[in-house]
């Protein structure tokens, strides 16, 4: 007599916040082949007819435009806090010649459990969406993640701290809000 090895069951969600290949301009050229961003692995997927293909960028390649999405893609480092930095790639959301906003989207996976007794239930495995974190690029410097306080945001605008506080303040700017954010990088680049 065998034994049914114990199963999850499928995997729940999606590796994509969009899984539909899309066209795709790098630079001012659309390209022949379709697009699709993998965010539970950090990598651009390429088809060109039934096959699809993993892209293996470089740092400050070309920016990949998805279309579809109306996305900007960069892969870039950044940082996390003021020693530890990763490749990847980030969307752009507000580009200016002096800052620049990105946000990072990723999925990660929650591992699901195998029934243990009659009573309790099997969890499948499930890709879930991780929430968004923000990243100023500043000028041709590097690219750095947005901190939650005002009090170390300032800090990355060394000299100018207290115009860009009184900013923050006077335009009642949240840190975590990306319509926020947006607004502000616009006023930065204009007045800072």
């Amino acid at each position: 007599m065998s034994l049914k090895t114990p199963s999850k069951g499928d995997t729940q969600g999606s590796m994509y916040f969009y899984e539909q290949f899309s066209a795709l301009k790098v630079g001012d050229k659309l390209q022949d082949f379709l697009v699709r961003y993998n965010a539970y692995e950090d990598r651009m997927e390429l088809q060109a007819g039934d096959k699809i293909y993993e892209y293996f960028p470089n740092i400050n390649d070309k920016e990949f435009q998805i279309i579809n999405l109306n996305k900007t893609y960069i892969y870039l480092t950044y940082f996390l806090d003021e020693t530890r930095s990763e490749n990847g790639y980030l969307v752009i959301l507000q580009k200016g010649e002096k800052y620049t906003l990105y946000k990072k989207e990723k999925i990660k996976l929650q591992e699901g459990r195998i029934s243990q007794t009659g009573y309790d239930k099997t969890v499948p495995d499930k890709y879930i969406p991780i929430k968004n974190e923000f990243y100023i690029g500043i000028k041709d410097d590097k690219v750095i993640k947005i901190p939650k306080s005002k009090k170390d945001f300032v800090k990355l605008f060394e000299g100018k701290e207290k115009d860009v506080l009184d900013m923050i303040d006077s335009g009642k700017y949240s840190l975590k809000e990306e319509i926020d954010l947006k607004k502000l990088i616009i006023q930065l680049n204009k007045e800072i």
